[in-house]
């Protein structure tokens, strides 16, 4: 995905670790969820598709945690993303949900940053890393209490995963190349993960997704753009919950 190499490429030739600061601990546990659960995602943009949407973001993610979200994802990528650092606090204000802090991580400096800003977990992207970057910061992660979402596009990124067995895998259903959903994916893999957890990513647009999903095997999926752009997302989770 060119979005995505040259996204890893500028910001490795940029990136200045933040001042070193004591880890701190994580806020609990947060893909512990029973049955089939949604990561709702705050997102306010993306690369393809530009603005999306402009909740006031304690009322979204009050109203995503009180609909019956699982945890909640928040993209802190500020270009590409609308995203921030500073809404996770106010986030975890908001709300009591465990939450995921989901951006392209490539330095263990952005995990202290991520559990001191009040996240749960992280999300790591197997394409963004070399397996030896994945691995460590996969450890990084668990040292500070942190769960990890591991992130992968196709059947060969399924090898680093397997080395994190702890991580929560994450199907994503996007084609890193042509940027097109295809479920096929999805389906072709899940019969080999063994009974390993799973999300699937990308795709999910209605009630008839999340049964789709269950119907895999996924332990849940996570949505982001079919939310956000409705008029009120946790009401449209709590409609979807109710009748998949």
């Amino acid at each position: 995905m060119p979005f995505l190499k040259d996204f890893i490429a500028k910001k490795r030739a940029t990136f200045v670790a933040p001042k070193a600061r004591a880890p701190v601990p994580a806020t609990g546990p947060a893909f512990d969820w029973p049955g089939f659960g949604v990561i709702a995602e705050i997102k306010r943009a993306s690369p393809s598709k530009g603005p999306i949407a402009d909740h006031p973001l304690e009322n979204w993610a009050a109203g995503l945690a009180a609909a019956g979200a699982a945890a909640l994802s928040v993209l802190t990528e500020p270009q590409y993303f609308g995203g921030s650092l500073a809404y996770l606090p106010r986030v975890r204000a908001a709300c009591g949900a465990p939450l995921l802090r989901k951006y392209f991580l490539i330095h263990v400096s952005e995990l202290d940053e991520a559990a001191a800003a009040g996240a749960s977990a992280v999300l790591l992207i197997a394409a963004a890393l070399s397996a030896e970057e994945f691995v460590s910061l996969y450890k990084e992660a668990r040292v500070r209490g942190l769960a990890v979402l591991a992130e992968i596009h196709d059947h060969a990124e399924l090898a680093v995963v397997d080395r994190c067995p702890e991580a929560l895998l994450g199907v994503n259903q996007r084609d890193l190349h042509s940027l097109k959903v295809d479920k096929r994916f999805a389906e072709g893999l899940a019969p080999t993960l063994a009974g390993r957890p799973f999300v699937v990513e990308s795709g999910i647009e209605s009630a008839a997704d999340l049964r789709w999903a269950k119907d895999l095997g996924a332990k849940g999926v996570l949505v982001g753009e079919a939310l956000a752009r409705t008029a009120n997302p946790g009401a449209t989770l709590r409609e979807w919950l109710t009748t998949y």
